[in-house]
């Protein structure tokens, strides 16, 4: 499924790339378009791809949210991402200690207050 995901955004990025400045906007967005569902079909992706470049706006949905009764997938499904959710928190922690925000050896009872006693001396580390 990974492989699937950077292929549709290898492929958006393709035809972005090889769209000419000649072309307007909604002559891009059938183009990108066309190029989504053709990656979304070749590599049986189901999710919703969002592309965005300047006023540029193209989104797209493939395949169902259950599989069972076929419900299709649509911007507002809710998708499991898991694990994914820890990279994120990391990133922006991180972005926060470079900003001087938080402190990774600081306790988090500093930035969470009202935290029960035996959690407000735990680090961030």
């Amino acid at each position: 499924m990974r492989i699937s995901r950077v292929m549709i955004l290898v492929a958006f990025s393709t035809v972005t790339s090889a769209a000419s400045a000649d072309a307007s906007p909604p002559a891009q967005g059938e183009q990108i378009a066309a190029c989504m569902q053709s990656a979304a079909t070749s590599l049986g992706f189901s999710g919703t791809v969002y592309a965005r470049h300047a006023d540029l706006v193209v989104e797209r949905s493939f395949g169902a949210s259950d599989a069972a009764s076929e419900v299709p997938n649509s911007s507002r499904t809710r998708f499991n991402i898991g694990s994914v959710n820890k990279m994120f928190i990391a990133i922006a922690i991180g972005r926060l200690v470079d900003r001087g925000v938080l402190q990774f050896d600081g306790p988090i009872g500093r930035y969470l207050p009202g935290l029960k006693p035996q959690f407000a001396d735990l680090t961030i580390a």
